[in-house]
């Protein structure tokens, strides 16, 4: 068996936090999902999050982006 190099991480993120641009709303899509590919020997370093982003996902609401995060989890841990 291959011995696992990378893992998605996932962390919740406010749009307000991440815009350049004062007048942009990004649609009114505020709450988001930040998924990072890092490796596992960055886990739990100061390292795990200098990691490139690599998706996004975007909701209306917290309770929308929250439920998101918690199927995300779930399936994770079936492995």
């Amino acid at each position: 068996m291959e011995k696992v190099k990378n893992v998605i991480i996932t962390l919740p993120v406010h749009y307000e936090q991440e815009r350049i641009d004062k007048k942009d709303n990004n649609n009114g899509l505020l709450y988001g999902i930040y998924y990072y590919n890092i490796s596992v020997e960055d886990l739990n370093t100061d390292n795990a999050f200098n990691s490139d982003v690599v998706n996004v996902e975007w909701f209306e609401t917290e309770s929308e982006r929250d439920s998101m995060l918690q199927r995300e989890r779930e399936s994770a841990y079936k492995y």
